[in-house]
């Protein structure tokens, strides 16, 4: 089970919806971010360019942005099949990463 998002996740986001998740993100020690097309963990936060780099979401990280819309949110598996609900929509993957992603980029 992947625990993060990926740079290709990232791609799937026009320049709104990138500004929107950096609004969202908070960098911290530890975690993971993509600057361009490079992937790398944030091992000082005075070296974080926030305005050039996008947040590589862990699981947790998305369900807390996808909790804040105040929205009911729902996370079940079945036969082998991640589906998220949040606000009346379905979204279904064998990831649940990719589920979460996909609920999240729809409420960005």
């Amino acid at each position: 089970m992947k625990q993060r998002i990926s740079y290709t996740h990232l791609q799937k986001l026009d320049g709104q919806q990138q500004n929107k998740l950096r609004e969202l993100w908070e960098p911290q020690e530890g975690e993971y971010m993509a600057t361009g097309n490079h992937e790398e963990m944030i091992y000082f936060l005075n070296g974080v360019q926030k305005n050039k780099s996008l947040p590589l979401l862990s699981l947790g990280q998305m369900m807390a942005c996808l909790s804040q819309t105040g929205d009911k949110l729902s996370v079940n598996f079945s036969e082998d099949t991640w589906e998220v609900t949040i606000d009346g929509k379905t979204f279904q993957d064998f990831e649940l990463c990719s589920a979460l992603f996909e609920a999240l980029i729809s409420n960005l």
